[in-house]
């Protein structure tokens, strides 16, 4: 129980390892980085893609991108915190979190392009200041179990602002191929922040773009999107496009 810090980058950077990978951060403890927009605090792009294994992730304390992104000061959490994208080679990835994973200026959780199968349960917090939280471009099998507390404000680019991308958790195919698959169950709190952004937004309005299929999402809790406006267009609960 401690503190892993870096100023700059990643805390840890194990992009390209190879083989199991297990990471424990337990409650009391922080992992944190400033991280970039090609890094993250903790960061696994792709892993595996010698030797599969298995890659597991748990916070029971805290994990965040600590710095000021994009020469803003007022944006006191910076870029991706988890990275765990363009893993392919037939492992598996599980994340488990009862604390708290925090970003600002990209997603708290970045999983595109991993299509091994990916579990994500959460009862704690995994939240962004200004983007959104979960990122699952192109993935299949991903798995999402929430009984806690899934919020950002709404894209997943700081600067973005198509549709596609304004969902506090976003499943898409643009620039990317393959995408499907996914289950969402959520018991706790899946919500935009602001903006007029959805919670949940799966495929594009893209015509070059393949649909993301086959999504299932189960609700006993909340949904609900940012309704700022009340036009009745933006800000939905779930925003499924047109090619899905």
């Amino acid at each position: 129980n401690g503190l892993i810090s870096a100023s700059y980058h990643s805390a840890l950077s194990l992009a390209a390892a190879e083989g199991d990978i297990t990471i424990t951060n337990n409650a009391g403890a922080m992992i944190s980085a400033r991280s970039s927009n090609s890094t993250a605090t903790i960061n696994l792009n792709t892993a595996g893609s010698t030797t599969a294994g298995d890659i597991i992730v748990t916070n029971a304390g805290t994990i965040q991108a600590l710095g000021a992104p994009y020469n803003n000061a007022a944006n006191t959490f910076s870029h991706h915190t988890l990275r765990l994208s363009n893993i392919t080679n037939g492992g598996t990835v599980t994340i488990n979190n009862s604390g708290t994973i925090e970003a600002g200026a990209s997603n708290a959780i970045n999983l595109n392009g991993t299509t091994d199968p990916i579990t994500l349960t959460n009862s704690g917090t995994i939240k962004v200041e200004t983007i959104g939280a979960i990122s699952g471009r192109g993935t299949t099998n991903l798995t999402i179990v929430n009984s806690g507390t899934i919020t950002g404000a709404g894209t997943t680019h700081k600067s973005g602002t198509d549709p596609l991308e304004q969902g506090s958790i976003v499943l898409h195919n643009l620039n990317a191929s393959g995408g499907s698959g996914a289950s969402i169950t959520n018991s706790g709190t899946i919500q935009a922040g602001g903006n007029n952004y959805h919670a949940i937004t799966i495929g594009t309005a893209d015509t070059g773009s393949a649909g993301y299929a086959n999504v299932t999402i189960t609700n006993s809790g909340t949904i609900a999107g940012d309704q700022t406006t009340g036009n009745g267009v933006e800000g939905h609960a779930i925003r499924v496009f047109a090619d899905s």
